[in-house]
């Protein structure tokens, strides 16, 4: 045997060896010890998975990981996939003795909401001059939008009086008034 056979021989992982004195490149062998390490690997990764997504402390999920993992290395079967499905089989008789806690998430509440830009105030000042005067300004408009009724109410009056040529007393014209106000708001 050369010795570009015995360093792959030697070589457990797949990897290059950029060495000047070893001009050879060719495949890694599979060695028993590395199809060992692939199917440990890949139940590893389903196993951490799986555990990741369970509300319990992190602590206990890495020694719940080791547990099956040192159980799993005593017969992983012949490929990946039986080393997955025997390490889920281990878990599943692990955690048939626990009881699940509730109501306890592994992380806070996702509130998505569209993310829309807010409007910049250019003018901070403008808008805080229009916040501070608000409420004085519709109470302004709400007495002025009254007094425009009002006026267009005795406007009205007096035309209509005119145009009938008649004298009314005041107290008449008073109780009129009255007697508008309260139906013009709704009693």
């Amino acid at each position: 045997m050369d010795v570009c056979g015995q360093i792959l021989i030697l070589m457990t992982h797949n990897f290059e060896y950029n060495s000047p004195y070893v001009e050879c490149r060719g495949p890694a062998l599979d060695t028993p010890y590395l199809l060992l390490e692939q199917r440990m690997e890949a139940a590893g990764q389903r196993i951490a998975a799986y555990l990741r997504h369970l509300p319990m402390p992190e602590r206990k999920r890495h020694t719940l990981a080791l547990q099956i993992l040192d159980e799993l290395a005593k017969n992983p079967g012949d490929n990946p996939a039986q080393a997955q499905a025997r390490g889920m089989a281990i878990l599943r008789d692990l955690m048939q003795d626990e009881r699940p806690i509730l109501h306890v998430y592994p992380g806070p509440k996702l509130m998505r909401k569209p993310m829309v830009p807010e409007e910049m105030d250019r003018r901070p000042w403008v808008g805080a001059f229009f916040r501070v005067w608000r409420p004085l300004w519709l109470m302004a408009a709400n007495f002025s939008n009254l007094f425009y009724l009002h006026l267009l109410q005795y406007t009205l009056l007096l035309a209509g009086m005119y145009a009938l040529e008649k004298t009314i007393p005041w107290t008449i014209l008073f109780f009129w008034h009255g007697l508008m106000d309260l139906i013009g708001k709704g009693l």
